[in-house]
């Protein structure tokens, strides 16, 4: 049985790059609108969290794993242009709104915003494990251990529901939140208060789309063999929309501004119509037959 090999995905909102990485450290980049890989490098990488992102237009990869600490390579050639072996345990990569900035969250230890270019520590956040942002909200969602807080010109504190977060994605107004708890909710900025929660859809990635101001997911059925779909988000599950169906997909990216879905399989989806924009070749791996 033959399966895609890629087991992390970065997308990128200023240009047509995806940074797809394989088990465990090397990463490919690949141009969706031409359709061809334009490099391959070894990278710090490892298996588990999200520990990918494509910063500078696509020139920039950075890459985190649990012992290896941080890196930073050009793209395409793959040189490394700095490396933080002090922080480990790294979680989860994120681009702050500017596309300056990384967001590095740990297992137990502060989040750290890194400086892309530099790799220099620009602040810590005290108690934080994960920080979620968008370019269209002035808002931050922060995750801590057993709370949630909204930050922006005033601070709401929101319940967490189950023991983890899977995935945030930030509108103007409200904040999308999908849990190990099965469901989904979305929460209003300003207030704190829930808008709405959907009990019936679980997904691992949310987005809210810039090109129609619509959050999006792709959400999983329960049932083997766990097709995925790109679902356009309502508070009630009859109005949500499926606008691609992917298939089988354990990993998927959407891009910065949720314009764009990404797929293990090599699929590049428009998230507000589904329309597929192109079929990568990604390299596939063979797995014995259950």
């Amino acid at each position: 049985m033959h399966d895609s090999a890629i087991r992390h995905l970065a997308a990128c909102d200023e240009s047509s790059r995806i940074a797809a990485a394989l088990f465990e450290s090397t990463v490919q980049i690949w141009d969706w609108d031409s359709g061809r890989q334009i490099a391959e490098f070894e990278t710090v990488l490892d298996f588990g969290g999200r520990r990918l992102v494509l910063a500078a237009a696509g020139s920039l990869c950075v890459t985190g794993s649990w012992d290896r600490g941080l890196s930073a390579y050009s793209v395409p050639d793959g040189a490394c242009i700095w490396r933080r072996p002090d922080l480990t345990k790294i979680q989860l990569l994120t681009l702050s709104p500017s596309g300056r900035e990384i967001n590095c969250g740990f297992d137990k230890r502060p989040l750290a915003v890194i400086d892309a270019s530099r790799g220099d520590t620009v602040r810590t956040v005290k108690n934080a494990l994960r920080i979620f942002c968008s370019r269209l909200s002035s808002y931050e969602f922060v995750q801590e251990r057993k709370i949630y807080r909204i930050v922006g010109n005033h601070i709401s504190e929101i319940p967490a529901m189950s023991f983890a977060l899977v995935d945030a994605a930030l509108s103007p107004e409200a904040v999308c939140l999908s849990e190990s708890k099965p469901g989904i909710r979305c929460i209003e900025l300003k207030s704190g208060e829930q808008l709405w929660y959907n009990p019936y859809l679980g997904t691992n990635h949310v987005a809210f789309c810039a090109a129609d101001f619509n959050f999006y997911c792709v959400a999983m059925e329960n049932s083997p063999p766990h097709d995925c779909s790109l679902v356009r988000l309502a508070p009630n599950i009859m109005n949500c929309d499926q606008t691609a169906f992917i298939g089988p997909c354990w990993e998927a990216a959407f891009s910065q501004s949720g314009n764009v879905l990404i797929t293990m399989r090599g699929d590049v989806f428009e998230t507000s119509t589904g329309r597929l924009l192109s079929q990568l070749n990604f390299p596939q791996r063979e797995y014995p037959d259950k």
